[in-house]
């Protein structure tokens, strides 16, 4: 019984959490409008939708628990180190540089225009640049799909819905497109001996 209140209070702090994050938009619709400072309007969307990004895997662990992380486990056996050293790391690196440029914008050393572009800058850079360095270094092994369900989806009449989601949001496959397109990096699934 203690469990399943355990799982409810997940539950609810992942929505909260979503909300929260969500709540930025009214920041950034505050600096557009009422103070007219678009640069910082764009910068908060900008670091609420990578918020959002990040809270993707903490609410997909909420619902599914101890059961679905050790699932992910298995069909990818280094995503607990992609998690770690490629997304919430250099997110929290991101995080402290955009706060320090806060400071500095707070303190009139940097004007809204500067803090703006940025904090757009770092936090775009960071999403971009964790994408393409984990698929690189550890694909296949490990996943950028938003979306991460424990088994994978059919592609059929009652679940192509599902299907579809996941196709469009692995970051996998786009960061793989990348790397093959720009600089004839193909990445490939080595054989198991």
């Amino acid at each position: 019984m203690m469990m399943k209140w355990i799982h409810l209070a997940d539950v609810l702090m992942a929505i909260v959490l979503v909300l929260v994050t969500l709540s930025f938009q009214h920041v950034a619709y505050t600096q557009w409008v009422a103070h007219d400072k678009k640069a910082i309007a764009v910068a908060v969307s900008i670091g609420s939708f990578g918020l959002l990004l990040l809270s993707t895997y903490p609410i997909q662990l909420a619902i599914g628990g101890q059961e679905w992380w050790e699932c992910i486990q298995q069909r990818y056996p280094e995503q607990n180190v992609g998690m770690v050293g490629y997304i919430y790391v250099p997110a929290t690196v991101t995080f402290s540089l955009i706060l320090f440029s806060a400071t500095l914008y707070q303190r009139g050393i940097l004007s809204d225009i500067q803090f703006g572009i940025g904090a757009a800058t770092i936090t775009l850079v960071c999403l971009i640049a964790t994408v393409l360095s984990q698929e690189l270094h550890i694909p296949f092994v490990s996943t950028q799909r938003i979306y991460l369900p424990c088994h994978e989806p059919m592609d059929d009449s009652s679940s192509s819905m599902e299907a579809y989601i996941v196709q469009a949001l692995d970051f996998s496959v786009y960061a793989r497109s990348f790397w093959r397109k720009v600089f004839q990096v193909d990445i490939v699934k080595e054989e198991q001996c």
